[in-house]
């Protein structure tokens, strides 16, 4: 009776997690192959912005999944993809925090590849606002690293702990750097440099919203609707006075 109980507790359990992954609305019966997101000289961009993050961690962990294991397949001659992969990994801290803070789908594929993907060809970087929500693991496997401007001390001191080139006075500097200015240390130079980043050329669709201007217009519309409001009900009243003028001449 208590084997039924938990073989009946762990379907209900399944049930319930599939019908999660059926509302999530990201499964189909056919798939994208592998050979169309991945070409020489292409560049693929899978843009997640607006769904909820269960469906962009299990999208991120099927892709990263299928490029780890097409590369790996390649480098032990089981056919796979024969091109070297670079995969770029933004707002990278929520899919890849400490594991002590939470658990994430995509975040062993992650670890995998940082730790052992140069050797089959397969190469990650991270970008976030928050190094110090990303899970140290990976972070120690980044050995060059493009810092721009860095306020929060923790931030800083995790950016310290993960690069022996981190001088105490590069550290220092960061809070002070402009927008655009970016200190670059790592095997990819041969000493730290402060280099300007040239201003993008395509709109940038991350920045905060022009909360000052919006706020005017909504001011603006307030004060139209109630100039409206108020020139409907002086014509109303002057439409009453008339009503009653021509009562009384009547």
């Amino acid at each position: 009776m208590r084997r039924n109980k938990k073989f009946s507790e762990a379907c209900q359990d399944a049930l319930k997690y599939l019908e999660g992954l059926r509302r999530l609305r990201i499964f189909s019966k056919s798939t994208i192959p592998i050979e169309d997101l991945l070409k020489p000289g292409q560049l693929t961009v899978l843009n997640l912005s607006g769904t909820r993050f269960a469906a962009q961690d299990l999208i991120t962990r099927d892709v990263l999944t299928r490029i780890y294991e097409a590369r790996v397949s390649y480098a032990v001659g089981e056919g796979g993809y024969p091109f070297p992969v670079f995969i770029v990994l933004e707002e990278a801290h929520r899919f890849v925090p400490p594991k002590e803070v939470k658990s994430t789908y995509s975040s062993e594929i992650i670890k995998t590849i940082a730790a052992e993907g140069r050797k089959f060809g397969v190469y990650l970087m991270v970008i976030s606002q928050r190094p110090s929500r990303i899970d140290p693991d990976v972070l120690s496997q980044c050995q060059s690293q493009i810092v721009l401007r860095v306020v929060n001390p923790r931030d800083q001191m995790t950016i310290q702990e993960s690069s022996e080139a981190f001088s105490k006075e590069l550290l220092e500097n960061l809070p002070g750097l402009n927008v655009g200015e970016a200190v670059i240390v790592g095997p990819v130079v041969k000493t730290p440099v402060m280099v300007k980043v040239k201003p993008r050329a395509t709109m940038h669709g991350g920045a905060d919203l022009p909360i000052a201007d919006l706020l005017k217009l909504a001011k603006r519309q307030i004060e139209e609707l109630e100039r409206i409001r108020e020139s409907e009900e002086r014509g109303l009243s002057e439409a009453v006075e008339i009503r009653e003028k021509l009562l009384e001449a009547r």
